[in-house]
């Protein structure tokens, strides 16, 4: 009677061990963001869930040539717009020799948001204080990149 006792117990703790190894060979695998361009890269990450997403750095400047110009017809303070936004001043008497750095303090430096785009295309406007445009174009930024544009 014993072993008719220990065959049932024996089926049940194999049921029972099966069912647990399949429930760890189902684990899922921790999603996040994979791409280590994004800003929100999860290093944890395992497998992509396509919450990626992206920015870059701009930096208007301005040269010396174009400095005097507009100092000459009285223009002192130049704005940047993107898409419509205003980013910040520049004031026309900090010119730099060439394109400056990048976190290098010279010119307007500003972060754009690009989404889940890792490239993305905006339109630029730089106006007097008379709100005059004087300069204006397309610019495309790549994630994780610096794009310099020289205000002419």
């Amino acid at each position: 009677m014993k072993n008719k006792t220990r065959l049932p117990i024996a089926l049940t703790l194999a049921a029972l061990l099966f069912t647990l190894l399949s429930i760890s060979s189902c684990s899922t695998k921790k999603q996040g963001c994979t791409n280590t361009d994004a800003i929100n890269y999860d290093l944890n990450a395992e497998e992509d869930d396509g919450s990626c997403t992206y920015a870059a750095d701009v930096v208007f400047w301005i040269s010396e040539v174009n400095s005097d110009t507009y100092i000459a017809g009285s223009v002192n303070t130049l704005s940047i717009y993107i898409d419509g936004d205003l980013k910040g001043s520049l004031a026309t008497i900090n010119f730099s020799s060439s394109a400056p750095a990048c976190g290098s303090g010279e010119g307007l430096e500003f972060e754009v948001n690009l989404g889940s785009s890792n490239s993305k295309q905006f339109n630029f406007e730089v106006k007097d204080e008379n709100d005059n445009v004087l300069h204006n174009g397309t610019i495309t930024v790549e994630a994780r990149e610096c794009e310099k544009v020289e205000i002419l």
